[in-house]
């Protein structure tokens, strides 16, 4: 089942500079303005809550859109260069890696760059393979999703992901719930980076903000969510591999 999003949120400005004004590395970041956006039909309504993490298990699948046919559409800020662009987020297929697991193909593009993700849903988490070979695998989410909630991915030497705050929003027209903000550091030799996301559950992540550094470049970058068009997801054991 396709649904056009798009897809609205409603998060107050005060709220996301608070957050930023506290990170150092955020300080030169200028947010984009947040655009106005046609309301949800029909969303899942997810309840903040700083209660320990329930001990029944919540299915990735249930929360986190991975099908074939979503799109995302970014403003995007590049605060080193002061450049703005677009950035469409399209799951294009679905493929399995030599490792065995069956990940969607997540195809990121620019005005002028494309770049590609593999992402697979285990049980509650969410994984990211850099390549079609596998590689070591990033834990990108483990549901479910909890203020205080912390995970550790073996994809750098030290990288971990905490969720700080949850904030509800509304609308007369629909109410999306609930928005994660998840704070992600990582550090391995001369590459490191920070990493903020607010998630919402079956949307996806409406907005981003990343500063990294390695030994090519430095990248300090703002993501907005303009709309999306969700697909309703499958069974991954039922994906057809991409040629």
């Amino acid at each position: 089942m396709t649904a056009d999003v798009p897809c609205l949120y409603i998060i107050s400005r005060h709220l996301i500079a608070g957050f930023l004004s506290d990170m150092q590395y955020f300080s030169e970041i200028k947010l984009i303005p947040i655009l106005s956006l046609a309301a949800l039909a029909c969303v899942i309504v997810i309840s903040c809550s700083e209660s320990p993490t329930p001990t029944n298990t919540v299915e990735a699948s249930e929360l986190f859109p991975n099908s074939t046919g979503c799109v995302w559409k970014y403003a995007a800020y590049d605060s080193i260069s002061g450049s703005t662009d677009t950035v469409t987020v399209e799951i294009v297929g679905s493929i399995k890696l030599s490792n065995g697991e069956h990940a969607a193909v997540w195809k990121h593009q620019k005005s002028d760059t494309i770049w590609y993700r593999y992402i697979s849903l285990n049980g509650s988490r969410v994984v990211e393979y850099p390549e079609i070979t596998g590689g070591s695998a990033n834990l990108i989410y483990r549901f479910p999703l909890t203020v205080g909630k912390k995970w550790i991915s073996n994809h750098f030497w030290a990288d971990t992901s905490r969720i700080v705050r949850c904030d509800s929003t509304g609308h007369p027209a629909c109410t999306l719930g609930a928005a994660f903000l998840v704070e992600r550091s990582w550090s391995a030799g001369a590459s490191y980076g920070f990493a903020n996301t607010w998630f919402v559950p079956g949307v996806g992540i409406i907005q981003s903000d990343l500063f990294s550094v390695n030994s090519v470049d430095t990248t300090r970058e703002t993501w907005e969510l303009i709309s999306c068009s969700l697909v309703e997801n499958i069974d991954s054991t039922n994906m057809l591999p991409i040629d």
